[in-house]
């Protein structure tokens, strides 16, 4: 098995799913459910139901506890006996959040416990995100990933909806402006839209297409309203946003 990547700890767990010895949940997963080529024997480890670990010094087998009651090495610096991590990575500062009933990398000054939303959020987002009841407890928009317990760090874009900060990256990496999941624009695109205007002031349309009029739905302030078709886009009269469709 590939040395585990995720975290820094002495001892292996004894997964209670299919009775093998794994150093995480993760590469448990990665062998169990994302490797595993008959699909009835994929499936993924539960950390919670795990009852024994194994120490990499010497072997022995016993119930969660920080240190191995047979050499008494540390078997990690931090250990939580309610989500059953073991991690002696110390730069990460993880900490567990008693409303969240998980543990989160650090450091805890740097997040807060929102009660509507239900989820730690980056002290940042205080006065600067829209409260979703259990919004966080989702799958990311684009990896699919459950947000909430993801080890990657999440980010509210403009619209309000939360989506892995990777995640948006690639999403603007490959050009993809807009949320999955309400479509509005998430990034800054006066500077495209003041270039589409110009493109658009220097190429007239045919003469047969002239008074050729759309319907459109503005994505970005959800207005409908009436205008002339022009093959490079249509522009939205009340906020000048050419994220629009026809309706």
């Amino acid at each position: 098995m590939d040395p585990c990547t995720h975290y820094d700890r002495e001892c292996d767990y004894l997964a209670a799913c299919c009775q093998e010895f794994f150093p995480c949940k993760f590469c448990h997963d990665k062998v169990k459910f994302e490797d595993e080529k008959d699909i009835k024997k994929a499936h993924r480890m539960a950390r919670s139901d795990t009852i024994r670990v194994r120490c990499r010094h010497c072997s022995y087998i016993q119930t969660l506890e920080q240190s191995c009651q047979n050499c008494g090495i540390c078997m990690g610096a931090y250990f939580c006996s309610i989500c059953h991590l073991y991690d002696s990575n110390l730069s990460k500062q993880i900490y567990h959040c008693e409303k969240c009933g998980i543990c989160r990398v650090g450091p805890k000054e740097n997040y807060f416990h929102c009660d509507t939303c239900e989820a730690c959020l980056g002290i940042a987002l205080i006065d600067a995100h829209t409260c979703r009841p259990g919004m966080l407890k989702a799958n990311c928009a684009v990896c699919q990933e459950d947000m909430f317990t993801s080890r990657e760090q999440t980010i509210s874009m403009k619209c309000g909806h939360f989506i892995h900060r990777k995640c948006l990256k690639e999403m603007i990496k490959n050009k993809c402006y807009n949320c999955p999941l309400c479509l509005k624009t998430v990034v800054d695109m006066s500077m495209v839209y003041q270039e589409l205007d110009e493109e658009i002031a220097q190429n007239e349309m045919p003469e047969e297409y002239t008074d050729l009029e759309f319907s459109i739905l503005c994505n970005d302030c959800l207005k409908r309203s009436t205008v002339k078709f022009h093959f490079l886009g249509m522009k939205c009269p009340e906020c000048g946003s050419y994220n629009t469709a026809r309706s």
